[in-house]
């Protein structure tokens, strides 16, 4: 029917410290095991795994260090390896994905200077 349940345990937060960050964006990977959630103006990114039978997530050990701020969408390629972020200050960079944690780390040379409102990444035959 389309009809919605909640999942066990939501609502889920990113912690910061004693307080919530406020998550402007989220993208899940292909594979549907990591869930990663931008927030606040702090420059973090947030990862989650995803419980394939009860979708309900457990925050990895984040948040992950950006060193960006103002940052307004996620995106991971369709091969699940990378997570790209867009800010609106003028830039956007890319972020390896660890297929087996999920964990996050950046490429030397990672950043790109671009005007950024959204993102999309496809997949070319």
């Amino acid at each position: 029917t389309g009809a919605l349940t909640p999942v066990a345990g939501s609502p889920f937060y990113a912690n910061v410290g004693a307080t919530f960050a406020l998550i402007y964006s989220i993208a899940l990977s292909p594979s549907g095991k990591f869930l990663y959630a931008q927030g606040d103006e702090n420059g973090d990114t947030y990862g989650f795994t995803v419980d394939s039978s009860t979708g309900a997530l457990t925050s990895m050990t984040s948040p992950f260090q950006t060193s960006t701020t103002y940052m307004n969408n996620l995106v991971v390629d369709p091969s699940g390896n990378f997570l790209y972020v867009g800010n609106t200050t003028g830039s956007f960079f890319y972020l390896q994905i660890d297929q087996s944690t999920g964990a996050l780390t950046a490429p030397s040379a990672s950043n790109f200077l671009a005007f950024c409102r959204t993102l999309a990444v496809v997949k070319t035959p």
